[in-house]
């Protein structure tokens, strides 16, 4: 069952009918012991009004109501039962309507009133009192002792039984007609209070695919649902930020590609425009050579990033030596280095350098960080490596001075084809704002983080962190 609307009438109905139920009975219970106990006590005060009537003369009872013919004592259809016995068991008095039956004789410890539920001579349900004194006395004669007598009164209990069906049949009633009521209330109420669900559902509806400027307005909107509408909000403008990116980020890679294709089409157009030297032709091959290696970078790049985004690559953790493997990085790209006379110092502070993660993503991740300072270091500059360990991460701090400080946005160096002002000069035109966006990938992958920050008027500082050890 999946509508909420049915879901909280039958779970509020429930409870509704448990606690009408749950009333009834007490009630019921509480009507029924409170008409007992008025019966009760109306029996045992008649009990007590025939004790004034027992007297004892001498040795002698003598029960002045035998003299009486009470209409309630005779044979009939709503007669009353009165016995009396002495301390000896002996029964000395019984009422007309008894015609030959007996009561029961209950025992009673001292003169508190006993009762109890019998069945009367006539068949009829019936409830008994007895109580146990001493009859008054008629002579003075004190060498004579109190006689003790017990007498036992009963009546029928038919009419208590037949109010006591009334008052559940009433209840009954009560409750039938208070639940339906209730239910019909509720639906109303419910159906009511779910409006701002429905509304909400619209406002939703009415979001288009293509157009995710659109917001939930929270106008009247309860204050349940407040925390639904701000975060439907909140993922709206992630979603509208994520299309831009989107957007952004596929006209940027027709950009970067129509680039070198349409310089590869030049040359090519450029070879076969005329007949020309072996060595023409060679160079021209070269240079397509170039353009096409350029290409493939970027869409390995790209299907790299897009693995990591889908979270589709695959870690092998192994033990790592840093030193070494920055030294590895750093070979590959001394000799570009040294053409712009740029000097590379590598300090560890005294730190163990081994860590447990991925080899070959460590290695992109400090490879691009240092051909991206080899890039853009100021020439004749130098570029410093530290690596440093706070209990269990491991830091590598890459800085280098640069010409145009001013030109770098630390907030977006990361952002996917963002590059500075001065990255259109001729050494840095084959750069794409791609590698920086790959190592923050990368690093999310590791479990790590990398920030790029101007640490001095003209140093800039890129920091990566990982774990000194990564779980498989």
């Amino acid at each position: 069952m999946r509508s909420l609307c049915v879901r909280l009438i039958l779970g509020i109905s429930f409870v509704i009918t448990a606690v009408l139920c749950v009333a009834a009975i007490t009630l019921n219970t509480m009507i029924g012991d409170l008409l007992r106990n008025e019966f009760d006590r109306a029996l045992a005060d008649k009990a007590r009004s025939l004790m004034t009537l027992v007297e004892q003369d001498g040795d002698e009872l003598d029960f002045e109501l035998t003299e009486f013919n009470l209409s309630e004592f005779l044979a009939g259809a709503h007669c009353e039962y009165y016995q009396l016995w002495t301390e000896r068991d002996e029964c000395v008095a019984v009422s007309p309507s008894m015609q030959g039956a007996t009561l029961p004789l209950l025992s009673c410890n001292g003169d508190a009133p006993i009762f109890g539920d019998i069945i009367l001579p006539d068949g009829r349900p019936g409830r008994i009192v007895a109580i146990t004194f001493s009859p008054r006395r008629e002579d003075s004669n004190s060498h004579i002792a109190p006689r003790i007598v017990t007498i036992a009164l009963a009546r029928q209990t038919t009419d208590l039984h037949q109010v006591l069906a009334r008052t559940r049949r009433l209840l009954a009633a009560v409750c039938m007609a208070a639940l339906v009521l209730a239910l019909v209330l509720l639906a109303f109420m419910v159906r009511r209070g779910l409006r701002p669900v429905s509304s909400l559902s619209e406002q939703i509806g009415d979001v288009g695919e293509d157009d995710l400027s659109a917001r939930i307005e929270e106008g009247d909107t309860p204050a349940e649902l407040m925390p639904i509408v701000d975060r439907l909000n909140d993922l709206l403008d992630r979603l509208e930020a994520a299309l831009h990116r989107q957007r952004c980020f596929t006209g940027n890679v027709a950009h970067e590609l129509r680039t070198p294709l349409a310089g590869l089409r030049a040359k090519l157009e450029l070879a076969l425009s005329r007949d020309r030297d072996p060595e023409d032709y060679r160079r021209f091959l070269v240079d397509c050579a170039e353009i096409n290696r350029h290409m493939r970078h970027i869409v390995e790049t790209l299907l790299h990033l897009a693995r990591l985004d889908s979270r589709q690559t695959e870690l092998r953790v192994e033990p790592i030596e840093i030193d070494n493997l920055v030294s590895s990085c750093w070979s590959c790209l001394q000799a570009q280095a040294s053409v712009r006379a740029i000097t590379f110092t590598k300090r560890t502070n005294g730190a163990d350098e081994s860590v447990s993660t991925d080899r070959d993503s460590l290695r992109l991740v400090i490879h691009n960080v240092l051909e991206n300072a080899v890039c853009y270091a100021k020439t004749g500059g130098t570029i410093g490596l530290t690596i440093s360990r706070i209990r269990a991460q491991v830091s590598i701090v890459v800085q280098n001075p640069v010409d145009n400080p001013g030109s770098i946005d630390p907030q977006r160096i990361f952002d996917r084809f963002w590059r500075a002002d001065s990255s259109w000069n001729g050494r840095q035109q084959l750069h794409m704002g791609l590698g920086l966006p790959l190592c923050r990938a990368v690093m999310g992958h590791l479990g790590g983080s990398i920030e790029a920050a101007i640490t001095s008027p003209d140093i800039f500082t890129i920091k990566v962190t990982l774990p000194a050890c990564l779980s498989r």
